[in-house]
């Protein structure tokens, strides 16, 4: 077997000021981090009035609440296919804005429900508004940083090579 070459240190990398990392806390992410903080904290409070307004005030079934309760999430799960596609034919900011539109205006209009029939097509149009909504809020932001994302890791690649001695 031949003699292996010395190990030599590999020198140190400094940082310049073209290579500095990008910021994780754009203006864009943190706007979308308290959004999507505030849509879920609206939704949730929901959970706990909604039911004694539809015993109490619509005079509904202990059963009737679940099926009220249930349409939300199931509107949200078959409104995903259609939500994907109308997001890629026009934009995902307008689906975003649609979602929102449809998210505030549902909960609105739950007071204006006299019947129980009436408060579960208002979930349903819930959901479908939630899920437009969540479903792409978050690909929004995150295509913008793809790119940024990739330069980071090539950089911390590079930096992890340098230092291992794995280095060409």
């Amino acid at each position: 077997m031949p003699p292996s070459a010395p190990v030599s240190a590999a020198p140190v990398p400094t940082l310049s000021p073209r290579v500095a990392p990008a910021r994780l806390f754009s203006r864009d992410f943190v706007l979308l981090c308290v959004s999507s903080f505030l849509f879920s904290l609206s939704m949730f409070l929901l959970f706990a009035v909604l039911p004694l307004f539809v015993v109490q005030e619509l005079h509904g079934a202990n059963s009737q609440v679940g099926l009220i309760m249930g349409a939300f999430a199931i509107s949200a799960v078959l409104a995903r296919p259609s939500s994907g596609r109308i997001v890629d034919i026009w934009s995902r900011k307008t689906g975003l804005r649609i979602g929102a539109c449809i998210f505030c205006l549902a909960p609105a209009l739950y007071t204006q429900a006299h019947s129980v029939a009436l408060m579960m097509g208002l979930r349903f149009f819930h959901g479908i508004g939630y899920n437009v909504r969540h479903g792409w809020s978050n690909y929004v932001d995150l295509r913008n940083t793809r790119q940024q994302n990739h330069d980071l890791q090539q950089e911390v690649a590079e930096f992890l090579d340098k230092y291992s001695g794995k280095s060409e």
